[in-house]
C-alpha cells in the first residue's frame, strides 16, 4: 500500500525525551570582548513535540561556571526541527567581571531539550570546544630560542 502515513503517536505512548540529533557552533573561535555572537545550531526530535531546546556554554573542567540559552525553531516541525540561537557572552566573562573559574582557553558546549510531557532527553556535547581567545594575549607564542 501506499500513500498511507505513520499513525501519530500518543501522549500515554511517548515515554522519551526528544532526540539532539546533530549541534554545531559557529565561529570555533572568539574574542567575547568584541561582542561577537556565537550561533549554535541544533536539529531535535521527538515522537509528540519538542517544546524547548537549550544550550549551555562552560569553561571545560569548570561546568558550575557555564551560561546557558534557548534556541528558537528556525525551521522544520514541532518533531522534527532545526533550532538556532545567538549567544553573546555575557559581562561576567570579560577580565573585569569574573573572580572565579577559567574566563579564556577551551570552551564547551552541549545542547539538551525537554518535550510538551516533561521528558528531558539526553545531552548532546560538541565533540570540539570552542577556543575563547584572551584579548590581551592576542598574538600567538614565538619561538625566541632554543639550546
Amino acid at each position: 500500500m501506499t500513500g498511507l502515513s505513520a499513525a501519530p503517536v500518543r501522549a500515554a505512548d511517548d515515554l522519551l525525551g526528544p532526540v539532539v540529533e546533530s549541534m554545531s557552533f559557529t565561529p570555533e573561535m572568539l574574542d567575547p570582548s568584541e561582542g561577537t555572537p556565537l550561533r549554535i545550531t541544533a536539529r531535535v526530535t521527538d515522537a509528540t513535540e519538542v517544546q524547548r531546546v537549550r544550550a549551555y556554554v562552560f569553561p571545560q573542567g569548570d561546568e558550575a561556571m557555564g551560561h546557558g540559552v534557548d534556541l528558537a525553531r528556525v525551521s522544520g516541525s514541532v518533531t522534527d526541527g532545526t533550532h538556532r540561537a545567538d549567544f553573546v557572552f555575557p559581562p561576567s566573562v570579560l577580565p573585569e567581571g569574573l573572580e572565579y573559574g577559567q574566563k579564556y582557553g577551551y570552551w564547551g558546549v552541549q545542547v539538551w531539550a525537554v518535550d510538551v510531557l516533561g521528558h528531558r532527553g539526553t545531552e548532546l556535547r560538541s565533540p570540539t570546544p570552542l577556543m575563547v581567545l584572551d584579548p590581551a594575549d592576542s598574538s600567538p607564542p614565538m619561538v625566541t630560542g632554543a639550546s
